[in-house]
């Protein structure tokens, strides 16, 4: 079994994260979609992890070989990657780990990199409409990739302009499924920029 590991913050889960994991069915078994319960690179406002969890299933719900996996947030700490792995490499068969194309050259800096290597191969996407491949990746960085998603056209959206969007009173709904729309409404989420207590 191929299990693509999809982890973020998804603050909140959006189409273009979407659009990624129906993409990376192409290459997998699953994805496992995670979010994280503090990410360790991102300084930015984010709502609390039962809300993230919980709109980020709903995103992903009645998708077919798509899971949700609240791995990370259970653990309640600060979420490496190389951990999560090692949680996952007797249950889940050969992993695969998907980077954006704006981190891999950056990846030597995460946390334990060269174990991450041991116990997944990378897939890369695009983040912006350039176009990356993976021989040049894996040839001047050292950094071996399994695959490059060569065709995947990114939704150019991110969470943090959602964010912004609600905020403003701008309605972002195109790039939100319904479901998760009504719950940042229902629950009163991102109308003002402050940082919800994780604990």
């Amino acid at each position: 079994m191929k299990t693509a590991i999809f982890g973020g913050t998804f603050n909140p889960p959006h189409a273009g994260h979407k659009r990624l994991a129906l993409a990376a069915r192409s290459y997998a078994d699953k994805v496992l979609v995670i979010p994280a319960f503090i990410p360790p690179h991102k300084k930015e406002s984010i709502v609390s992890p039962e809300h993230r969890l919980n709109m980020t299933r709903l995103a992903f719900e009645n998708t077919d070989k798509i899971e949700v996996s609240d791995i990370e947030i259970k653990a309640a700490t600060v979420s490496y990657t190389i951990d999560t792995l090692e949680k996952l490499k007797d249950t889940h068969g050969e992993l695969f780990l998907l980077i954006g194309d704006d981190l891999i050259f950056s990846f030597p800096d995460w946390h334990r990199y060269e174990d991450i290597l041991k116990l997944a191969k990378l897939l890369v996407w695009r983040r912006t409409r350039k176009k990356i491949h993976s021989t040049p990746l894996s040839q001047g960085y050292g950094i071996p990739v399994a695959a490059v998603f060569p065709n995947f056209e990114p939704i150019e959206i991110s969470s943090e302009q959602i964010r912004k969007n609600i905020q403003s009173g701008t309605n972002p709904e195109q790039y939100l499924d319904s479901k998760v729309y009504d719950y940042i409404k229902e629950n009163g989420l991102y109308e003002h920029s402050h940082r919800t207590p994780l604990f």
